[in-house]
């Protein structure tokens, strides 16, 4: 986590500094979390597949010149993903690992500055503070979770993230539409004595929002 800390400070003293200068635009965003958990031993019993979650937040983007800008994205996300055993104790199971987490995503923006529609790619460091996980055993129909379940997993996670999107601005506010891709970097798993096992999370988002101006120009 201390890795990540530095390049944060930072980016937030840029974005901080350049507020006098710059318009600054405020908005919302939410979608989709196609989220999927990538273990670091495969195992041919063992099948990993993606599932759709909650993914929703705010909106501050900071202007760096005519085409760049910074965005801080506070966000609730649902990570995890779906998995299935095969021939565990004679039986196949399956079941859903699921998280949420308070996330800060802060990306750096290019984008095209003229036109009826404005494309633009994202790239930058993200953190995530864990609220809860969740064991869903869908063949036994149970659910596994509570202080002493979510001790099995780390606090923080923390990855990177890049895609693009359009941008149409309409009046004095923009809409957006934006697909982006999140490597996750951090083991979920706590360290526990004969566990090698590294966990961490993927996901592909897909988000729509707005958002509008608050500074000068």
């Amino acid at each position: 986590m201390r890795t990540m800390v530095g390049p944060l400070v930072a980016l937030a003293t840029l974005v901080i500094s350049s507020q006098a200068r710059a318009e600054v635009q405020l908005g919302v965003l939410g979608g989709t979390n196609i989220a999927s958990l990538e273990f670091s031993e495969e195992d041919p019993d063992v099948e990993l597949s993606a599932e759709g979650l909650v993914a929703a937040g705010l909106v501050v983007e900071a202007g760096l010149g005519s085409r760049l800008s910074l965005q801080f994205e506070p966000m609730y996300v649902q990570k995890g993903g779906r998995i299935e055993i095969r021939d565990l104790f004679g039986e196949d199971v399956a079941g859903s690992l699921r998280f949420s987490y308070v996330e800060l995503p802060v990306l750096l923006k290019v984008s095209k500055s003229t036109g009826s529609v404005r494309p633009y790619l994202l790239l930058g460091p993200s953190m995530g503070y864990r609220r809860s996980a969740k064991l869903m055993d869908e063949t036994a129909g149970v659910t596994d979770e509570g202080p002493e379940f979510e001790e099995s997993f780390e606090t923080w996670d923390f990855g990177v993230s890049g895609g693009g999107g359009l941008s149409v601005p309409l009046d004095r506010a923009t809409v957006f539409l934006e697909g982006r891709y999140t490597w996750g970097l951090a083991n979920l798993n706590a360290p526990e004595e004969g566990v090698d096992l590294d966990v961490k999370h993927r996901g592909m988002q897909i988000l729509a929002g707005f958002t509008f101006p608050v500074g000068r120009r």
